[in-house]
């Protein structure tokens, strides 16, 4: 149970993949069967945001940057 709240404080922090890590040491050590299928689908949905994570960074490497603009009267908007 410690290692699942550990796995989601990182998750907060938005480090992935030592939640996933943490994880895999939390269903070493689980018991029960309910217990691990709650792991299961806990480590699917962190899957799912670390996928999001890397779409987004892909996403601004590829926007071209807008910095030669040079604008003249930027302080009125």
């Amino acid at each position: 149970m410690l290692y699942l709240k550990k796995a989601n404080l990182y998750e907060h922090t938005k480090e992935y993949t030592k939640a996933l890590e943490t994880i895999k040491l939390a269903h070493i050590y689980a018991f029960n069967n309910e217990f691990i299928e709650y792991l299961k689908s806990e480590k699917e949905r962190i899957k799912t945001k670390s996928f999001i994570k890397e779409d987004s960074i892909n996403e601004k490497e590829t926007e071209a940057p807008n910095e030669n603009i040079k604008r003249r009267f930027g302080f009125l908007f």
